[in-house]
């Protein structure tokens, strides 16, 4: 619908520049050069900005035209040429203000959907977690932060076990992924899960003890809601000195 409207407009444009086209040459200058000009000064500015530059170049214009035709005694048939020119450079900006605003909304909504979408590859559509590039990137940014302080940082690896069903794993990594999301301290700890068999989950300024307090916490909160005796998880933690390097392991080991 927005682009046949504007594909209406241009051809629209099109016409009213086409019949200047047929004025005297002295009218079809003054036009071109007036369109062009408007054109120029409307690509810096906004639509209501826009809109009172056109109304005072029609004013103007419509006003010099008067002044124009009592100077030099035109009446009856000679105004008739000064009316069809007025006419056809108010619709002809009036339609190019149109144009210039469809323009700049089209460009803000695509800037808005690239924006989105860069917001979307941060995290798994699916899980809410952040997805492997952007875990990777805030983890390398708090690794550095927590060498500077002098902190230590854990990462756990949960692997769902064997005994689980294939059908299953992926309902049990929504629920877990879930569940870790609302455990760990928000905008302070990292969790992506790169696939249905495995999360991670970075723990910022937290050492072995406080490590134990967490996985504690996942599995209570995941016997509440899951019908396993045992956690459904193999777990694996590591002391951050390299997580490019641990990770860097974990990609070795799938691909063997």
């Amino acid at each position: 619908m927005f682009k046949k409207r504007l594909y209406l407009l241009f051809v629209l444009w099109g016409l009213t520049l086409g019949l200047q086209a047929l004025l005297p040459e002295s009218y079809a200058s003054i036009h071109v050069m007036l369109v062009m000009l408007s054109l120029v000064i409307m690509m810096f500015f906004r639509t209501k900005i826009n809109f009172l530059i056109v109304l005072s170049i029609i004013l103007v214009y419509g006003f010099s035209l008067t002044f124009y035709a009592q100077m030099n005694g035109i009446f009856s048939g000679g105004q008739y040429v000064l009316i069809a020119a007025h006419l056809l450079l108010t619709a002809s900006l009036l339609i190019l203000w149109l144009i210039v605003h469809d323009i700049k909304s089209l460009v803000e909504e695509n800037k808005s959907l690239k924006e989105r979408i860069m917001l979307l590859e941060k995290f798994d559509l699916n899980t809410k977690a952040l997805s492997m590039p952007e875990f990777m990137e805030r983890g390398l940014i708090i690794e550095t932060a927590m060498k500077r302080r002098r902190e230590q940082g854990r990462l756990l690896y949960f692997r769902v076990k064997d005994s689980v069903p294939v059908e299953a794993r992926n309902s049990l990594r929504h629920y877990f992924v879930n569940t870790c999301l609302h455990t760990v301290r928000e905008e302070f700890d990292l969790v992506t899960s790169p696939d249905q068999n495995e999360v991670f989950v970075l723990l910022q300024g937290t050492n072995a003890e406080g490590e134990s307090i967490v996985i504690n916490r996942l599995t209570e909160k995941l016997r509440e809601h899951v019908n396993y005796i045992e956690l459904p998880y193999n777990i694996a933690s590591y002391e951050i000195g390299s997580l490019k390097n641990i990770m860097e392991q974990f990609d070795q080991q799938r691909g063997a």
